[in-house]
């Protein structure tokens, strides 16, 4: 064993059994896992005229450690710079994910620039969204196809819009977009949803063309066949018991146990969103792959309790 390094050990002894010390002083014997800070606490407190103690190393907390500048040379910041760059880049993440300091936001947005303007033609998707925070936003994405004939996405920017959604506001904010990104004049088309305020934008929009959203509007033709009583009806109690499988972690469990025994594929089930009719097709989709793993686990007593109205749910998948 190397000898110790720390001056503490001058006053202990390591026993036998290689977890106890003890102290040469008072015979007193302490855990030892390792570290000397109970030793050193040890010649503190009970033998203070011994001298003082090392004082233990004190871990820096994560504020003190983020906040401690630390030095730079030029090939590290150039590589860190490059990193952040490709990271936003790669994953299509907004220019204001870096905060703090202008030159990586310039390095980041100069970057971007450069990879889009051998574009000879983009075409531009948008929307407006409000967060939990009840913030507005808007979200610009562009597209482009290579020369090489790959897609490229790259969203431009998300960035808050307190004013109002007024056709005007939202098309100058477009046009201003497009400029900031050395777009001008390369934008064929603008892919938007069916609001109204999005439709009056886009009339404004004259530099490039405009089109609705393609599943917007298809959600929009299947939206009343889904408020029909009976496939209302039907859709709801598919969503209570997804519902069930989703907030019981022992029922889910349950599932995957029972999906290995009877061969049936290990898929999760899936939860819909009301606004997006192909998650009511897949939430469907699942629910009859999975019929059998279900009806098994809703039938046991010892997993499912009988108050649980699912008779509908079981009728249904049995065909009868």
């Amino acid at each position: 064993m190397p000898p110790p390094k720390s001056a503490v050990w001058s006053y202990f002894k390591r026993l036998l059994n290689g977890n106890t010390v003890k102290c040469t002083l008072c015979d007193t014997e302490l855990k030892y896992c390792g570290g000397t800070t109970n030793m050193i606490n040890h010649i503190r407190l009970k033998h203070p005229a011994e001298g003082p103690a090392e004082s233990p190393v004190k871990q820096s907390s994560i504020q003190s450690f983020i906040n401690s500048p630390r030095k730079l040379n030029s090939d590290t910041k150039e590589k860190i710079t490059l990193a952040i760059a490709e990271m936003v880049v790669k994953d299509y993440l907004p220019l204001s994910f870096v905060e703090g300091d202008e030159s990586i936001r310039f390095q980041l947005k100069k970057r971007l620039i450069s990879e889009i303007s051998s574009a000879k033609s983009a075409s531009l998707t948008t929307d407006t969204w409000t967060s939990t925070a009840t913030e507005s936003y808007i979200t610009v994405t562009e597209h482009h196809i290579t020369d090489n004939w790959e897609l490229k996405a790259n969203v431009l920017c998300t960035r808050a819009m307190p004013e109002r959604h007024t056709g005007d506001n939202i098309a100058n904010k477009l046009q201003s977009i497009v400029s900031e990104f050395e777009l001008d004049g390369k934008i064929d088309t603008c892919v938007h949803d069916n609001a109204r305020n999005m439709e009056c934008a886009g009339n404004k929009c004259l530099e490039w063309g405009d089109f609705g959203c393609f599943g917007h509007t298809l959600q929009l033709c299947i939206k009343p066949v889904f408020e029909l009583a009976s496939v209302a009806k039907l859709i709801q109690k598919c969503r209570k018991l997804v519902g069930h499988f989703k907030h019981s972690t022992t029922v889910t469990a349950e599932m995957r146990n029972r999906q290995k025994l009877l061969g049936v594929p290990e898929h999760e089930l899936v939860q819909d969103v009301v606004t997006r009719w192909n998650s009511t097709q897949a939430m469907l989709s699942r629910l009859v792959e999975q019929r059998r793993t279900l009806t098994d686990i809703l039938l046991d007593e010892k997993v499912t309790k009988k108050q649980i109205p699912l008779y509908f749910f079981l009728k249904t998948m049995s065909g009868n």
